[in-house]
């Protein structure tokens, strides 16, 4: 079973009104709220994630609290993310657990045989620092995403129309970005390589798949 799945739905009819505020860059201010809140969840995952390390390292399992902080945290962050570059029109409930018919939405599944040699690595900030390359590149890209999101606002106010390889990248971004945090919280052992394309489900059982209808 893949550590998450990430479950996104291309928006074939975005709204020009809510395009205006990308183009704008009234998003960006629009977004503090959630912002302040997912500044606030990123320090308690970081809490739980230590914790988790010496829970599995001393009991060989991923405890429940891990599993619970970086699905709500990832979530709120790839919510975030999709209104910002328009995926969805609709803006991000303010709910660690939104309603069920909100898409993006992200679920993730429990590792059944964590790594207890991940989990001493991350005890001794050394699982960190084998993600540092990647956590760096996951900041450059974000920071890109602000470009692509402006892109695609323009897109959408002249043409009605939001081009689907800029869904593209914020959906692939996301899937990795998911993966990213799934590794760390050692809900998955598998190394996350860097890879932001779209995948069709099943295609690997340690991989974060997405669905997009």
């Amino acid at each position: 079973m893949p550590a998450a799945h990430i479950r996104y739905r291309y928006n074939h009819r975005p709204r020009r009104s809510v395009a205006a505020l990308g183009v704008l860059f009234i998003k960006i201010p629009l977004l503090i709220p959630h912002v302040i809140v997912l500044m606030m969840l990123e320090a308690a995952l970081g809490l739980a994630l230590y914790a988790g390390w010496w829970w599995t390292l001393i009991t060989g399992d991923v405890p429940g609290f891990v599993s619970t902080m970086v699905t709500v945290t990832a979530g709120w962050w790839v919510r975030m993310r999709a209104w910002l570059t328009g995926v969805t029109d609709v803006y991000p409930p303010m709910e660690s657990t939104p309603p069920d018919d909100y898409l993006p939405a992200l679920d993730t599944t429990t590792n059944d045989s964590p790594s207890r040699v991940w989990a001493a690595l991350g005890v001794v900030g050394l699982k960190v620092v084998a993600i540092l390359p990647f956590l760096v590149l996951a900041i450059l890209i974000e920071l890109a995403l602000i470009l692509v999101a402006w892109i695609a606002a323009i897109a959408v106010l002249f043409t009605g129309r939001h081009p689907r390889a800029l869904q593209d990248f914020c959906i692939g971004t996301g899937q990795w970005g998911a993966r990213l945090v799934a590794w760390l919280g050692g809900m998955d052992d598998a190394y996350p390589w860097f890879d932001i394309g779209v995948h069709p489900a099943g295609r690997s059982a340690r991989e974060v798949l997405i669905t997009v209808d």
